[in-house]
C-alpha cells in the first residue's frame, strides 16, 4: 500500500493506493501558491479514475479542486459522513457563503448515495 500527502495549504488531499491497484482520494483540495491541483497531477499520472473520493469535512479546501477533478477523473464512489444531507450542508453554508466545491459536492451526493 502506498499512502500520498499532498501540501495544499489549509486544505486536505492524499492519495491512497492498495496493493491491488484501487485507488482511494481523500479530499481534493488544491494549492493556490504552487498551482498544484489533483485535476491536474492525476492526469499527469496516468490516472483517469479512482474508487473512492472521502469527504472528510464539508469545508471549501478540502474540495477546492471537485469541479475540475470530476472533468477529468472517473469518481467511482463517494464517501461522506451520511448524517449531514446536502440539503443541511446548504443551510449550513449559506450563513458564510458556499464555494464551488461544496456546491458541487451536494450535487454529486444526490447522484451518489
Amino acid at each position: 500500500m502506498k499512502l500520498y500527502i499532498f501540501d495544499v495549504e489549509h486544505g486536505g488531499c492524499a492519495l491512497l493506493q492498495a496493493d491491488t491497484g484501487a485507488l482511494m482520494l481523500i479530499d481534493c483540495g488544491h494549492n493556490s501558491h504552487t498551482g498544484w491541483r489533483p485535476s491536474s497531477a492525476l492526469p499527469s499520472w496516468n490516472i483517469q479514475a479512482i474508487d473512492l473520493l472521502v469527504v472528510t469535512n464539508y469545508d471549501e479546501d478540502h474540495v477546492s479542486d471537485l469541479v475540475n477533478l470530476r472533468k477529468r477523473v472517473n469518481i467511482g464512489a463517494v464517501l461522506t459522513n451520511k448524517s449531514v444531507s446536502p440539503d443541511l450542508i446548504k443551510d449550513l453554508k449559506s450563513e458564510t457563503g458556499m464555494g464551488n466545491g461544496i456546491s458541487e459536492l451536494c450535487n454529486m451526493l444526490s447522484t451518489y448515495h
